[in-house]
């Protein structure tokens, strides 16, 4: 896993790699799949540069293990038992936001590499709809 995630890592921060997404992005007559997928590449590019090759991979291998080391306290119903894997993944996810900045709000970093465009106030009005809403069918 160590070997995979450092190999991810130097193909996807590749000299090769920023060639070929300058390249299509030059390109004026992209389709829209491939002008997504070459965006999508600039982004995790720019992304994953901005974070220490080491740093990377031993996030790699710990959040894939993460789940397993899961299993366990899920089972017993005991929260403490995973605690100090949730911590880890803070921090870790605390020192990416660092090296990746922000604009307004720490955590609209970190949405936005699972939902780009979603915000913390984007959000706020969604789940602020949805619990008056939901409050509307109980009372």
């Amino acid at each position: 896993m160590v070997f995979l995630s450092g190999e991810k890592y130097k193909l996807q921060t590749s000299d090769t790699m920023k060639e070929f997404i300058d390249f299509f992005m030059d390109e004026d007559e992209l389709d829209d799949t491939t002008k997504a997928m070459t965006e999508n590449a600039k982004k995790i590019y720019d992304q994953i540069k901005k974070i220490p090759e080491d740093e990377y991979k031993e996030y790699v291998i710990f959040t894939s293990n993460v789940e397993a080391a899961w299993e366990v306290p899920r089972e017993k119903s005991d929260f403490d038992l995973f605690k100090p894997h949730l911590e880890k993944l803070v921090k870790c996810n605390q020192k990416f936001i660092k090296y990746l900045g922000y604009d307004k709000n720490k955590y609209d970093t970190l949405l936005n590499l699972y939902e780009p465009g979603i915000t913390v106030e984007k959000l706020d009005v969604v789940f602020r709809d949805l619990r008056e809403a939901i409050v509307c069918l109980y009372t």
